[in-house]
């Protein structure tokens, strides 16, 4: 357990750290939507760090699920969210290739009549992608990110386990929209 209180700390100061830009450059940030499949999407911002440099934010897997039944009640809950640094280079002058670092945190619950289950998954993967460029302001991306992770179970069933590849849940797409502040 103290190993995921270090990493919730890291990752706190992590997203509390702001990097600055010089005064004459705007401050690029996007917002879009990230497609793992038909069924699953989350949301993604990216902040501009610097030039083709991007501090990303990632919003995934969030579920509630609540029933009431003749046999008890049960419900699951379920959030995950992710944080890294995105760079870009230049392949032509509309496709950019991205990769970084990126640092990964799931939790879920799941509550029975006589059963609580906490699920904490942190992780790390590493971004690789291509950027294209449809106008100034809208770009779609591709990218997969290799990844390890870390599930700790607790509560009636203590389990710990360790995930690491390259699956569909890391492959995606983005539409993303580019604005200046």
């Amino acid at each position: 357990m103290r190993s995921v209180s270090l990493f919730l700390l890291f990752l706190a100061v992590v997203l509390t750290t702001s990097n600055t830009v010089s005064a004459q450059t705007a401050m690029v940030r996007e917002v879009g939507i990230r497609l793992t499949g038909l069924e699953n999407f989350g949301f993604i911002y990216k902040r501009g760090i610097g030039e083709d440099v991007y501090r990303r934010y990632r919003l995934f897997s969030s579920s509630v699920t609540y029933l009431n039944t003749n046999a008890g009640s049960q419900g699951n809950l379920g959030v995950g969210a992710a944080i890294g640094k995105e760079r870009r280079s230049p392949l032509t002058d509309r496709l950019q290739f991205a990769r970084g670092p990126e640092f990964s945190l799931s939790l879920s619950a799941l509550f029975a009549a006589s059963q609580t289950v906490v699920n904490i998954t942190p992780g790390f993967g590493y971004v690789l992608g291509l950027v294209y460029t449809i106008n100034p302001q809208f770009h779609v991306s591709a990218e997969v990110i290799p990844s390890v992770s870390v599930l700790i179970t607790t509560g009636n069933l203590d389990v710990v386990g360790f995930s690491a590849g390259l699956n569909s849940n890391s492959v995606a797409l983005t539409a993303a929209y580019r604005f200046f502040k």
